[in-house]
């Protein structure tokens, strides 16, 4: 059975409209008999709510330095707002969504990062995946929605990348393709420059793609990675406002595709 892998930035459950699309998409695969699990973040909200805390935030190459008060934020606007929000829209549309994280039932394991050369602090790197859950609630014809947050063996939660945590439940469930749905839309020679796009590239050639990238491209070029590595045949790097990015990504019309 085919199975797909679909990350979210948390600014799609920010768009009303576009998370219609999304969860028209995604309806229209299950139509099609293909098992969908959904990952997101939820930076945008954990932002908003650092400043209302006062706690500010800081990013080091695209990824969030996060403290002891930062995780607590990242639970509340990741697993809260983030997910609740999503897992909403999606029900509204139709699909039977359940909203949880990669601490649920021991889904993603991880240890917190070494502190150099930067002290990520509650940052963790993925140690273990466990599908328990996913294959549960696939197999009762639902469609889970993680937030990215993992737990170490010491039940310490750690925030993770939403990314890596998508490539490696991609990478677990032996996905077909993983899609990592984007503001930008596409990777491109030029950042903002439509004619530049990258439709289609190669594991091989990633790192000539990935020399010109910065900020939150990064981890997900990384993710890509990490995904063609562990066995997933390719990944979409597509735009979440798009009403048809799904469809026109594994066509090759949009975005980029990534195969090993």
């Amino acid at each position: 059975m085919t199975t797909y892998v679909v990350k979210l930035g948390g600014a799609a459950a920010t768009h009303p409209v576009a998370m219609r699309n999304v969860a028209t998409q995604v309806a229209a695969l299950r139509a099609e008999g293909t098992r969908v699990v959904l990952v997101h973040g939820g930076g945008p909200q954990l932002t908003t709510l650092s400043e209302r805390l006062g706690i500010g935030g800081t990013f080091v190459q695209g990824r969030r330095v996060t403290d002891a008060a930062q995780i607590e934020a990242a639970k509340m606007a990741f697993a809260g707002q983030a997910g609740t929000d999503l897992a909403a829209a999606l029900n509204a549309a139709g699909l039977p969504a359940v909203s949880l994280s990669g601490v649920s039932a021991g889904l993603v394991q991880a240890k917190r990062r070494a502190p150099h050369p930067v002290d990520y602090g509650f940052v963790g790197d993925v140690t273990n995946v466990n599908t328990l859950v996913l294959t549960a609630l696939l197999d009762a014809g639902l469609v889970p929605l993680v937030a990215s947050l993992a737990s170490t063996a010491d039940g310490t939660v750690l925030n993770v990348n939403a990314d890596t945590i998508a490539a490696r439940i991609a990478a677990a469930l032996s996905a077909d393709s993983l899609f990592l749905l984007t503001d930008a839309g596409a990777v491109y020679e030029r950042l903002g420059d439509e004619t530049t796009r990258i439709p289609s590239t190669t594991l091989a050639d990633l790192g000539k793609v990935a020399s010109g990238a910065s900020g939150g491209m990064l981890p997900k070029l990384s993710a890509v990675s990490v995904a063609l590595e562990a066995g997933v045949e390719r990944v979409h790097i597509a735009g979440f406002v798009r009403p048809d990015a799904l469809a026109t990504a594994r066509a090759g019309t949009s975005g980029t595709t990534i195969t090993r």
